[in-house]
């Protein structure tokens, strides 16, 4: 699991483990609509739907489905 969710699933999300570089989050469009270096990822703000969280870790290149219900 890379991701817990704080506020389930309000769109508040704690990354787990180590990461390289920034997370990038999308929608399902790939539109980017957070880019962060936090290990904490506020999509509150955001539309409820379905996001990706891609970022560098040291397994490879990994992506996380975050899913924010209002």
């Amino acid at each position: 699991m890379l991701f817990r969710s704080l506020l389930d699933p309000a769109g508040l999300y704690v990354l787990l483990g180590l990461v390289q570089g920034p997370v990038v989050v999308c929608d399902l469009k790939g539109a980017t609509v957070l880019t962060t270096s936090s290990h904490l990822i506020d999509l509150t703000d955001r539309p409820s739907g379905v996001y990706v969280a891609q970022m560098n870790t040291s397994a490879g290149r990994q992506a996380a489905r975050l899913v924010v219900v209002h």
